[in-house]
């Protein structure tokens, strides 16, 4: 699948330099079944996108960051 996510704020109060960019995620899973198996290989961000979830003030000791998953591919049996 291929989410766009367009340009955000990712504080409370919209701080403008605290914003995410615009970005994209690829995810993919490709599966086999065969009789009761079922056997999948797996992604997501598959670019690897670098992205910020959210950012919290921590008042005059500056901001904390949550930042997004980073690429992960598995198998599944």
């Amino acid at each position: 699948s291929w989410d766009w996510r367009d340009r955000t704020y990712t504080d409370p109060v919209n701080t403008p330099y605290l914003a995410q960019e615009a970005y994209a995620l690829l995810d993919g899973r490709v599966s086999l079944h065969r009789g009761e198996w079922s056997y999948s290989l797996y992604g997501t961000n598959l670019t690897d996108a670098d992205f910020v979830e959210f950012n919290s003030s921590l008042g005059g000791l500056g901001y904390t960051r949550v930042g997004g998953v980073p690429r992960t591919v598995g198998v599944e049996f």
